[in-house]
């Protein structure tokens, strides 16, 4: 069913093609310094169907998107593509990076993903170089509105504040 609804996407149409020859993996800058992240398992997770496995997977962040993977596949998965429609995906249910969540406040609020510190504003006004212009705020709040991504990070916040509670009770329980 996963891999159906993967494949109805123009660029996952080759999914199906991959034969787990490994090429995505050993080209692969993050899984050759952490082999936490295997771009060869998660497709092989898609293709036998292990949708909730694969969207709850923290590892799908390590990717770096170098589409080294997908320029390598000798049958044309183009990967990275399929990467990013499953983070998407994954973002949908709080299956995001706190920096990631961090980030996006920082833009709805300012702007800007990391706003200039007050030492960065001050060497570029000894450097003469102008103001960072603030970016228009009303149009990043109407495309984030188009996207979802406030009810995304509302639903992360939801998770984190509920896991905080379960653990919390825990360590209660522990005292008892």
């Amino acid at each position: 069913e996963f891999i159906r609804e993967l494949t109805k996407l123009p660029e996952c149409e080759h999914l199906k093609k991959c034969y787990q020859c490994g090429t995505c993996a050993s080209y692969c800058p993050s899984f050759k310094y952490s082999k936490v992240y295997n771009p060869r398992k998660i497709v092989q997770d898609v293709l036998v169907g292990l949708k909730d496995e694969i969207l709850k997977n923290t590892n799908l962040w390590f990717c770096g998107l170098c589409h080294a993977c997908t320029e390598m596949c000798p049958q044309g998965v183009e990967l990275s593509e399929i990467l990013s429609h499953i983070r998407n995906l994954a973002s949908k249910i709080g299956n995001i990076p706190a920096h990631l969540v961090g980030e996006v406040k920082n833009l709805l609020e300012t702007g800007q993903v990391v706003p200039p510190s007050s030492a960065i504003k001050r060497r570029r006004e000894k450097l003469g170089l102008p103001e960072v212009p603030d970016a228009p705020a009303e149009e990043i709040r109407v495309l984030a509105e188009s996207t979802g991504i406030e009810d995304m990070i509302r639903r992360k916040e939801e998770i984190e504040k509920e896991k905080e509670k379960k653990f919390i009770y825990f360590l209660f329980l522990m005292k008892i």
